[in-house]
């Protein structure tokens, strides 16, 4: 009996020893580190992706209230492309912070009203991307005649400019033309009908133009080539009368004759269809 009590009596003192109670200190104090560090990531990554979430809102804003962009007005074509990067950027950011979670999104697609909207999360981002890229990269080939045109050079001057930067970026372009075909192809992929309603006519009218930014960078790489940079082209036009209904689409009026060297007008001449129709005229 005495040898059990001493026996109990050094298991106790085993088991409350200090340097086991300091270890066990220890090991509470470095979880508690861990988690407040596990903590402080969460905050800050909840906060960048909110600042990331918001830059993004603004820029969509100020793309929906931007006037139409053309090159004529070289200004609006530069608001364009800044916000082209903006938005760039902020997709990036976005596909950092969330590139772990978006796999894991569709599988909330049962919520009511947003689960259509999770569903295509993952091919939102991936044609945000492609879509931002084609952006920054037309824009990257297309400032330099913007500065041109901002200087008041003409746009003799620009359109020569043009042609030669479009000859010479052609890989850069070319991409942008590959980023842009896969933006359609992504969009394509949503099913509109299961979009909430804000959602689905943002993209209903994304899909309907998206074949015409493809169709407008498919032609650039054509343009040196159409203004007569290498050689002289020459083009027939032809007026047609829409009052006086005809196959072609309306009565021809007249008829002209432009030639182009060098991407600017070297001749132009008009001539009555009359004139032209005129089988007596030796």
């Amino acid at each position: 009996m005495g040898w059990f009590t001493m026996a109990s009596c050094a298991a106790t003192t085993h088991k409350t020893q200090p340097g086991d109670r300091t270890l066990n200190q220890r090991k509470r104090l470095v979880w508690i580190a861990l988690l407040v560090l596990v903590m402080v990531f969460i905050v800050v990554w909840a906060i960048d992706l909110a600042q990331t979430a918001q830059s993004l809102r603004i820029h969509l804003a100020q793309v929906q209230a931007l006037p139409d962009i053309s090159l004529a007005v070289p200004e609006k074509a530069a608001m364009g492309c800044n916000l082209a990067r903006g938005l760039r950027q902020d997709v990036l950011r976005l596909r950092r912070d969330t590139g772990f979670l978006i796999p894991l999104v569709p599988a909330f697609g049962w919520l009511p009203k947003v689960g259509g909207d999770l569903q295509s999360a993952p091919r939102f981002l991936e044609m945000g991307d492609y879509l931002t890229e084609a952006g920054v990269l037309t824009c990257g080939v297309l400032e330099p005649i913007l500065a041109t045109l901002s200087a008041g050079e003409g746009n003799a001057v620009a359109l020569l400019r043009l042609s030669r930067q479009i000859t010479e970026q052609q890989a850069t372009l070319g991409n942008a033309i590959h980023a842009a075909q896969r933006a359609q192809q992504m969009s394509q992929q949503i099913k509109v009908e299961t979009l909430s309603p804000s959602l689905a006519l943002r993209m209903a009218v994304l899909q309907k133009n998206l074949p015409f930014l493809n169709a407008g960078l498919a032609a650039l790489p054509l343009l040196p080539d159409l203004l007569g940079v290498e050689r002289p082209r020459t083009y027939l036009i032809q007026a047609l009368n829409e009052d006086e209904l005809r196959p072609a689409g309306g009565f021809l009026t007249g008829v002209g004759e432009v030639r182009l060297q060098g991407g600017q007008i070297i001749s132009m001449t008009f001539r009555d269809s009359y004139a032209v129709d005129d089988y007596k005229d030796p």
